[in-house]
This record gives structure tokens, C-alpha cells and sequence, in this order.
């Protein structure tokens, strides 16, 4: 059964996100995201490029100039749109390249003003990642599998 078909009249930005976050078709989400980033950008709704932008940097490894790029935009988008706890969010990855090519002191001042804006909104999951980050924690590391109880 084709993507489309399972995802019924779903748009182009929604289609990118299920097949890649729900029926985990990695291969197939590139495409769906540049389909989805073309709609975005030639429509009046900023959010819907933001989240195809967004999303594909996990696709993006072995290539962190386009990763970062993405994300700049992405986070541009969403404070255009005025979506405070996403751009903070998109913000904290915005850090992660700083820490990563050794600018740890950039990414420690951007991850200070995102966990002090995160709390003055009560955003916080955003303000515990972001502490997090300032403690070490990498957030796009994958999650830790926890061990079965019982």
C-alpha cells in the first residue's frame, strides 16, 4: 500500500513526517520533505516549510554545513510564525553544532539565554533539555533504551 494511500488526504508536510517518524520509511522521507518544503515555502504558512526543514536534519549526518543551514531556517520560520517554545527548541540544536566544531563558549551562552527564556514561559521540558545541554547531555543523541522491568 502506497504512503499516500495510508495516509489519505494528509498534505505533503504531513506525509514527510509519518513516513518517517510513524512507519519509519527513512529512504522514502527525503523526497517527501522536498515535496513538502516546495508547498511550504510557495504558500502564506510559514510552519509548514519550518517542519520540513526541521525534520530532515536527521538525514542531513556527514554533511553539518546543510544540517546547520536547516536549522537556521527552520528556527527563522518558526519565530516569524511566532512559536516561541519551537524556536527555543530549535535554538538548543542550533548549540549543538556551536559545541561540536569547539565553540563551547557560543554554545553555552545560547543554551544560558534558551533555558532562562524557556523558564520565564514555563516551557519546561524545553528548559530541562536545555540544562541538560549545559550539563553535557547531547539532544540529538538517540534515546537511551531503558531496561524491561519485571
Amino acid at each position: 500500500m502506497s504512503l499516500r494511500t495510508r495516509c489519505g488526504a494528509a498534505g505533503p508536510p504531513c506525509i514527510c513526517l509519518i513516513a518517517d517518524n510513524h512507519f519509519s520509511e527513512h529512504a522514502a522521507a527525503p523526497a517527501h520533505y522536498a515535496s513538502a518544503l516546495e508547498a511550504g515555502e510557495s504558500g502564506p504558512d510559514p510552519l509548514p516549510a519550518r517542519e520540513a526543514l526541521r525534520h530532515p536534519v536527521d538525514h542531513d549526518f556527514g554533511d553539518p554545513h546543510r544540517a546547520l543551514e536547516r536549522r537556521r531556517r527552520a528556527t527563522g520560520l518558526g519565530g516569524g510564525a511566532g512559536t516561541v517554545p519551537g524556536t527555543l527548541s530549535r535554538q538548543l540544536l542550533l548549540a549543538v553544532p556551536a559545541r561540536d566544531t569547539g565553540d563551547e563558549a557560543g554554545a553555552r551562552a545560547l543554551a544560558t539565554e534558551i533555558a532562562r527564556w524557556a523558564g520565564a514561559i514555563g516551557a519546561v521540558h524545553i528548559e530541562a533539555e536545555t540544562t541538560a545541554f549545559l550539563a553535557g547531555a547531547d539532544p540529538t543523541a538517540p534515546p537511551q533504551q531503558s531496561e524491561e522491568v519485571g
